[in-house]
């Protein structure tokens, strides 16, 4: 537990130095991402749980947390997600979202990234795949469906204008999509990503990450 204190207060710590100083900041905090097609499990919990967790040291801290839960129905075929039992359930475990958000409001925003990015340049195209020249991106699949880093490139931006800072928990096996959605950002010219992700592991390790 020693440990675990000691790591979330560098990450606090970390976060204060780079974008707040000794003022109050408002951060939004997205835990508990969930597809309408799964049923609610451990690794949902475990999010849900580290996303209560994180307010609280954030309210300790002086900074005022912003809870959501972000549910994607876009990519599944089907719905068998409850999403009042769902909340409840996020509720129960101390994560009270002050918004449900979900990724099929993001299609416009994914589109609109793809027609900046070709407007300077940095589209290519291959086997109806639709991707960044450099670095290489996928932003749509050969099917037409538009790709996760796109989405969620559009996501973050959404929380750019909205909120000061934001935080994400995810599992640690989405490391990769959120490097691939880091340099979409960059490449639309945010050169200072106001974000960072907290990245865990079932056997409850954790991973604290910058943008570099």
């Amino acid at each position: 537990m020693k440990r675990r204190d000691a790591e979330f207060c560098r990450f606090i710590q970390e976060l204060l130095g780079r974008y707040g100083g000794e003022k109050v900041l408002e951060v939004v905090v997205e835990a508990g991402h969930i597809y309408t097609n799964e049923q609610p499990g451990p690794e949902h919990h475990q999010s849900l749980e580290l996303g209560a967790e994180l307010c609280q040291r954030l309210i300790r801290a002086g900074i005022r947390p912003v809870p959501v839960i972000f549910i994607d129905d876009y990519n599944p075929t089907e719905t068998t997600l409850c999403q009042r039992t769902y909340l409840a359930s996020a509720r129960g475990l101390g994560f009270d979202p002050a918004e449900v958000i979900m990724e099929s409001e993001f299609v416009a925003g994914a589109e609109k990234i793809i027609e900046l990015l070709n407007m300077v340049g940095q589209i290519d195209h291959n086997d109806g795949v639709v991707f960044t020249v450099s670095p290489k991106v996928c932003l749509q699949k050969a099917d037409g469906k538009l790709s996760c880093a796109a989405l969620d490139a559009a996501f973050y931006r959404y929380k750019f204008h909205k909120w000061p800072f934001a935080i994400t928990v995810l599992p640690s096996d989405y490391k990769d999509q959120q490097r691939n959605t880091k340099r979409l950002l960059k490449l639309l010219g945010h050169k200072t990503l106001p974000m960072a992700n907290v990245f865990f592991r079932r056997d409850g390790q954790l991973t604290f990450s910058f943008p570099a």
